[in-house]
């Protein structure tokens, strides 16, 4: 990879950042229960199910599991269909701690998830909605991430 491609990369990866912030913060004021008077949010989002995920604590296999579900068989240890944790948290609020350590790769997942307001579990067919109230927090700005990443990538390349 040279170092064209580095920065093409890392424009992609910080306007698809971008995009999941505008569409996070898009969904919280569509679904912003502050003004609500509790007959169709506020009650419901408070009585709701509370549910937090440590995006930088799980390898990316088990978070892409863990946040869509998976059914029966949709890999060697899936004994059993197991619900994720949009759906889990439907009608609560869903807390994503540390999203700015969350695998590249399910960065679209998330953000099409976000946008449509459904997933999909692993091997699923069908597609399951949601409504949460969605909370993220980070302890870094995306700029630093990527240049890091960046950085990481530009040695991983150079010495390959």
């Amino acid at each position: 990879m040279n170092e064209l491609d580095s920065s093409a990369i890392i424009r992609d990866l910080e306007m698809l950042l971008d995009q999941l912030y505008y569409w996070a913060k898009r969904a919280r004021e569509s679904r912003s229960t502050s003004d609500d008077d509790g007959l169709g949010g506020r009650g419901r989002r408070k009585d709701g199910p509370f549910v937090a995920v440590n995006c930088a604590a799980m390898p990316e296999p088990l978070l892409e599991s863990e946040l869509f579900g998976h059914v029966r068989g949709a890999f060697t240890d899936a004994r059993a269909a197991r619900t994720g944790l949009f759906v889990q948290a439907h009608r609560g609020t869903l807390l994503l701690d540390e999203i700015g350590d969350l695998p590249l790769a399910l960065q679209p997942k998330l953000l099409r998830a976000l946008q449509e307001r459904v997933v999909r579990p692993i091997g699923g067919n069908e597609e399951v909605p949601f409504d949460v109230h969605l909370v993220a927090t980070t302890n870094a700005t995306s700029s630093r991430r990527w240049r890091r990443g960046a950085s990481a990538r530009t040695s991983t390349s150079a010495s390959t």
